[in-house]
């Protein structure tokens, strides 16, 4: 239901829009299908699915943006829900309405097809990065403040070296 939602609309838009010279597509996806949210797979998913049709247009000539977007203050039909410690799980995180906007003319002015629209917490890793939800046999731990490298350095390793790195 969420992909069909989500996803399925998506990709109508896509379909009936083939023949037209559009000046701009853009999808709102979440970045949680770029970080995952423990909970929401399938709501993960749809939004992966989002930013990959973001990817194929662009790599069929086509415009495409997909803006993964953070938490917003300003409430929400997603946010109204939230539990006053969910709310103070998140303090600091959401954007007020006048930056979120700003990062989305930013959004449109770029050239990736995906672009992640969201304040993050560098101070505290994410679960799926961090084993917190168990650990994988061969991850570590990187200091903070370890740069993680350009994608110029990342094409220049052979597959052990990117998983080292």
């Amino acid at each position: 239901n969420v992909l069909r939602g989500k996803l399925g609309g998506a990709l109508l838009l896509h379909e009936l829009t083939l023949d037209r010279d559009l000046a701009m597509f853009v999808v709102f996806s979440s970045v949680a299908g770029v970080l995952g949210n423990a909970g929401q797979g399938a709501y993960a998913a749809a939004n992966a699915g989002l930013d990959g049709l973001a990817v194929y247009r662009r790599e069929s000539g086509l415009v495409g943006t997909s803006v993964a977007w953070g938490l917003w203050e300003a409430e929400t039909g997603m946010t109204r829900g939230l539990s006053q410690r969910d709310r103070n799980r998140f303090a600091g995180l959401a954007m007020p309405t006048d930056e979120a906007l700003a990062l989305f003319d930013a959004a449109l002015r770029s050239t990736e097809p995906v672009v992640v629209a969201a304040r993050l917490d560098r101070t505290s890793p994410h679960p799926l990065t961090t084993g917190r939800f168990g650990r994988r046999p061969g991850r570590r731990a990187i200091a903070a403040g370890t740069p993680a490298g350009s994608v110029d350095e990342f094409a220049g390793l052979n597959p052990a070296q990117r998983q080292r790195r």
